[in-house]
C-alpha cells in the first residue's frame, strides 16, 4: 500500500540530517509515521516544501522523504507520478500545498486531517484586543514587514479562503473533536468524516508522573504565547489578581520569546503584540514572576510540565490542544478556556477545569484554589491520566487509521 503524506513541516529526523533546526510543531505526525513505517504492507512517503531549488530525496528509518522547492508548484504533479500513491493524506488545511497537488492530479484519492482551521481562527485572532490596543503598540518591525496585528489577521483570512476549497475536493476528512466535526460538516455536508485521535510525542509515553510533593508550588506553565490567539495576556491579568495573595507566583512560558531577549537586535524585531505584553508585565509589576524559557525540546517540555503546579491553556480558540493532552497524560492539573475542541478533551472538574475565555477573574479564582489545594488535585491528575492514555493509545490510533484508509480506498 503506497501512501503519500503532504505535510507543512520538515520532519525532525530529516531536519537533523540536513543540519536544520527541528520544528516544534507537528509532533502528532511523527509518532504515527514511525509506527506506520514498522509495517511492511505500507510504503510511506512524506513530502513538503523547502527553500531549495531542486527536489531533494532521502530515506530515513524506512520513510521516504521528498522536499519540493517552495516556488515550483509544478513539481507536485511530478512527485505524484513518481510515488504513484494509492492514497494521499494531507495533514492540515492551513496551507495550500495539498491543493496544488489535487489541482494537478485530481484523479488521486485524498484524505484531509484537520489540525486547526484558519478560516475559523481568523475570527478569534485578536482574542479580545481592542483597536486602541493594536494601534498604540504598532512597532517599527510591524511597519517594515507590513505585519501589524490587523494585517496578520488578514493573512489568516486570506489563507482561510484557500482552506475552504479543500472540503469540496477531498474524499474524506479526519478529525478528533466535536468542534472540527461541526465545522467540517458546515463546509461540506457530503464528505465523509472519520474520528481518529492523534499520537503524542514519544517522550510523553512514560511512567514518570506529576506529583504535588515534587512540583514547584505556585507555578504555572504556558506552552505558547507568541500571538494574541494564545491568550497569554489574559493570564497576566489573572496573575495581577493572584499575586496579591501569592507573591511568589511563577509563570513559565515556552516557545518563541514574544518580548525578545533584551538585546538591541530583538528590540528592533519586537512585534506589536510583544510590546503590548511587555507593557502589561511592567504595568502589573510581574517582571520577577514571568520567565520566558524559549523553544524547548520534547524532553525539556516534559520536565517543565512535571515541575509545574498547574498547566494553563488560555487560548481564544483551539481545536484539540496537544499541550493539554501532554499535560494530562503526565497528570499535571489543567485549567483551560472553554473554547473549540478543548471541551472534547477536558471534562470539567474531572480531568481539568474550564472557564469562559476572557473571564480572567474566574481563571484567577481557579488558580488560587489549585494553589491552596481547595481542589482535589490528585483526583484531577489520576482521572486525566486515565482518559489521556485511552485517547492517545498508539495501538488504538494505528488500528483506527488502518480501518479509515481502507474504507477510503475501497
Amino acid at each position: 500500500m503506497r501512501i503519500l503524506w503532504v505535510v507543512n513541516t520538515i520532519f525532525p529526523s530529516l531536519s537533523l540530517s540536513l543540519g536544520l533546526q527541528p520544528p516544534m510543531s507537528g509532533s502528532w505526525m511523527y509518532g504515527l509515521a514511525e509506527k506506520i513505517s514498522e509495517h511492511n504492507d505500507i510504503k510511506l512517503t512524506v513530502v513538503t516544501v523547502y527553500n531549495g531549488k531542486e527536489i531533494l530525496e532521502k530515506k530515513i528509518d524506512g520513510i521516504d522523504y521528498i522536499l519540493i522547492p517552495m516556488k515550483n508548484k509544478k513539481m507536485w504533479g511530478e512527485v505524484f507520478d513518481q510515488v504513484k500513491p494509492q492514497l494521499v493524506h494531507i495533514h492540515g488545511s492551513e496551507f495550500s500545498y495539498g491543493l496544488d497537488l489535487i489541482e494537478q492530479r485530481p484523479e488521486g484519492k485524498y484524505v484531509l486531517s484537520i489540525q486547526g482551521l484558519v478560516s475559523v481562527c481568523a475570527d478569534y485572532y485578536l482574542a479580545g484586543l481592542s483597536i486602541k490596543d493594536v494601534i498604540k503598540n504598532i512597532t517599527l518591525r510591524d511597519l517594515l514587514k507590513n505585519d501589524n496585528l490587523f494585517q496578520a489577521r488578514n493573512k489568516f483570512k486570506k489563507r482561510g479562503v484557500a482552506e475552504k476549497k479543500y472540503f469540496s475536493k477531498v474524499d474524506a476528512i479526519l478529525g478528533r473533536t466535536d468542534w472540527d466535526r461541526a465545522h467540517a460538516w458546515a463546509l461540506n455536508q457530503n464528505v465523509p468524516y472519520y474520528h481518529c485521535d492523534e499520537m503524542l510525542r514519544k517522550e510523553f509515553y512514560t511512567d514518570e508522573k506529576w506529583s504535588y510533593e515534587n512540583c514547584e508550588k505556585n507555578s504555572i506553565f504556558i506552552s505558547a504565547a507568541n500571538y494574541p490567539l494564545k491568550g497569554f495576556y489574559q493570564v497576566l491579568k489573572a496573575a495581577n489578581l493572584v499575586k496579591k495573595t501569592c507573591p511568589d507566583l511563577r509563570i513559565y512560558v515556552a516557545g518563541h520569546k514574544v518580548c525578545g531577549d533584551g538585546t538591541l537586535k530583538s528590540e528592533l524585531k519586537l512585534s506589536g503584540y510583544g510590546l503590548y505584553i511587555k507593557k502589561l508585565i511592567r504595568k502589573y509589576k510581574l517582571d520577577q514572576n514571568v520567565i520566558f524559557l524559549g523553544v524547548l525540546t520534547a524532553e525539556q517540555m516534559k520536565e517543565r510540565y512535571l515541575k509545574s503546579h498547574i498547566f494553563i491553556c488560555p487560548s481564544s480558540i483551539e481545536n484539540g490542544s496537544n499541550s493539554v493532552s501532554e499535560a494530562q497524560i503526565l497528570g499535571v492539573p489543567v485549567i483551560a478556556s472553554y473554547v473549540g475542541g478543548v471541551t472534547s478533551t477536558i471534562s470539567h472538574k474531572k480531568t481539568g477545569f474550564l472557564y469562559e475565555y476572557g473571564d480572567y477573574s474566574v481563571l484567577a479564582s481557579y488558580m488560587t484554589q489549585f494553589f491552596d489545594k481547595r481542589i482535589d488535585l490528585e483526583f484531577l491528575s489520576s482521572e486525566a491520566i486515565i482518559e489521556a492514555r485511552k485517547r492517545h493509545s498508539s495501538d488504538i490510533i494505528i488500528e483506527s487509521y488502518y480501518e479509515i484508509i481502507k474504507k477510503v480506498m475501497s
